[in-house]
Parts: structure tokens; C-alpha cells; sequence
């Protein structure tokens, strides 16, 4: 099932989790490395990620809420989403003043076939390392 993980739980036999709102860290911040997510868009979507230095909470009625703060926000390359699995990595920059702050990511999910499944991901954040 894409876009789906299945877990044995204490509720049944199995627990599936549905990812298709979600942008999950795949790898972790560290100073001079890329760090990675995983996202579970429909083929077709265009997906624009976004990188911010620190969070908010912003709701942007029927697409979601903003968990990033805009006065901070870093749109990434935007990704047309050819199957189900997209990745979307940025690099850290070799500077010692980020270790230990945070960066937070989210992605603004838009579905040209479908406009109202329009949407944006749940929000992330990382500590770099």
C-alpha cells in the first residue's frame, strides 16, 4: 500500500498509519550534509517544500496550518511528483553557529487535477547536529 506503514500493535494484528498528509525525516540535520524527507504525494501533485529557522501557527483555512514562520520561510526547488514516493533533501551549511538550532520543514501540496486536495503537510523539525 503506498503511502501506508504497517506496524504490529496492541489494537489488532496490525496498525496502518496514513502518510499521505506527512513529511517524515528520513535523515537527521547535520552541519555540511543533506538532510532528507520522505513524502506520499499522488502522481501528478506538485509538491512545494519549504525550510524555516523557527515555527509558528498560522491556519490557512481549508489547506491547513502554516507551522512555519513565513518571516523565516526558504521555498526548496519545487518537485513534480512522478509515483507516489518523493524525497526532497536540502544541504545544511559547514557552520558551526547552526549546531544546536533548529530548522523546521513542511510541504504545500498542490493537485492541479484536483484543486480541492490542495494542502499542506504536517510540519517537521530537526536539531542540527
Amino acid at each position: 500500500m503506498a503511502g501506508k506503514y504497517s506496524f504490529p500493535g496492541m489494537w489488532g494484528p496490525k496498525v496502518l498509519i496514513h502518510t499521505r498528509r506527512h513529511a517524515l525525516p528520513v535523515t537527521t540535520a547535520a552541519l555540511g550534509q543533506p538532510v532528507s524527507l520522505e513524502l506520499w504525494p499522488t502522481t501528478g501533485q506538485l509538491l512545494v517544500p519549504v525550510v524555516a529557522a523557527s515555527p509558528s501557527n498560522l491556519s490557512l483555512g481549508p489547506w491547513g496550518t502554516l507551522g512555519l514562520d513565513p518571516a523565516t520561510l526558504v521555498q526548496l526547488p519545487l518537485i513534480f511528483a512522478t509515483s507516489c514516493r518523493s524525497t526532497v533533501s536540502m544541504s545544511i551549511p559547514n557552520t558551526s553557529s547552526l549546531r544546536g538550532r533548529s530548522v523546521y520543514f513542511q510541504t504545500f501540496v498542490l493537485d492541479p487535477a484536483n484543486p480541492a486536495d490542495t494542502r499542506l503537510t504536517n510540519w517537521t523539525s530537526d536539531i542540527i547536529q
